[in-house]
């Protein structure tokens, strides 16, 4: 295992910092990265710079989760406590304290966000998942009882325009298995992955034309709850899918995905410098150079917030 100490640090949250959300193309440019905070704050960051570039202030709680529009649209999404606020990024100013939008559809707090077009999909802590209608401002969709306990993560499947997965904190749901606390799914929307509290990693690999559906078990994929789950996007369109996974003990592993009779290979493995964070909340692949990636969390110094960018090539 290779230990790994920050390429850049990204100081300014006062508190734990709990999800991030990178854009390579946004309304703000290209490689900005929104970090959400205990703090209730959100920092937009030039991750070319290496500054902040945006502020945004005054939310209800902690901001839990984090979703951009698309390069076209100027808003950002934060969810902090049960509702989802958006941001205008074309308003002059470095600090924003009130929202374009407010959507007040859930009655408990929300753990997760995504938006896909015009509809937003958000988890929450009663285990209901819910798609809003953005331009109409009403609900598309509501999941109820699909859950048996709190829903952790909601991801759009990519290339399955009406098909939405979640996940929960529960013995009953799609994989069986213990706590999960993280969710992704691939950008060609054929693998589906799954970090769990048993420091497992479930797999799902879609059927194609010539091969079946598959769950796979990735079993004692760290040491510690498997808390973060992201895919790396291909560098070209034949390259194997490769997935970044992360333990709240500063591990971080790469794996390698394939179709074939052995459908994953561990290719290395990293841990965070304890002294640089002592607890790990997310991971975050970055385009901007090979094998950078963000990671987020807790400072070694009294609940301090930690926001890094470490070269994994």
């Amino acid at each position: 295992m290779s230990a790994i100490t920050p390429l850049v640090c990204l100081d300014g949250h006062r508190s734990a910092v709990l999800c991030l959300r990178y854009a390579q193309d946004s309304f703000l440019g290209q490689h900005i990265l929104a970090s959400g905070s205990e703090d209730s704050t959100c920092r937009l960051w030039d991750l070319r710079q290496a500054r902040a570039v945006k502020g945004i202030q005054k939310l209800p709680d902690a901001v839990t989760s984090i979703a951009f529009s698309s390069s076209q649209k100027p808003y950002v999404y934060l969810a902090s406590s049960n509702k989802v606020f958006a941001y205008d990024l074309r308003n002059d100013g470095l600090i924003f304290t009130v929202p374009a939008h407010e959507y007040a559809f859930n009655e408990d707090e929300i753990n997760c966000i995504d938006v896909r077009d015009h509809f937003l999909a958000t988890a929450d802590d009663q285990g209901e998942v819910r798609v809003v209608d953005l331009e109409k401002n009403t609900i598309y969709k509501k999941m109820i009882k699909k859950h048996s306990n709190i829903c952790m993560a909601v991801k759009f499947r990519s290339k399955k325009p009406w098909e939405d997965v979640s996940e929960t904190r529960s013995g009953q749901q799609m994989f069986n298995p213990p706590f999960i606390y993280a969710l992704d799914t691939s950008k060609d929307g054929q693998w589906i992955a799954a970090g769990l509290g048993d420091c497992s990693i479930q797999l799902l690999h879609e059927a194609g034309k010539k091969t079946k559906r598959k769950e796979i078990r990735i079993e004692e994929a760290h040491t510690y709850m498997v808390n973060c789950i992201s895919f790396v996007t291909p560098a070209s369109k034949n390259a194997s899918q490769q997935l970044l996974s992360g333990s709240a003990n500063g591990s971080v592993k790469l794996w390698e995905l394939a179709h074939g009779e052995t459908p994953y290979e561990q290719k290395a493995s990293y841990q965070i410098d304890p002294a640089s964070m002592a607890k790990l909340n997310w991971l975050e692949p970055c385009t901007m150079e090979p094998g950078h990636i963000a990671a987020a969390g807790v400072g070694a110094a009294s609940n301090t917030g930690t926001l890094h960018i470490y070269s994994i090539v």
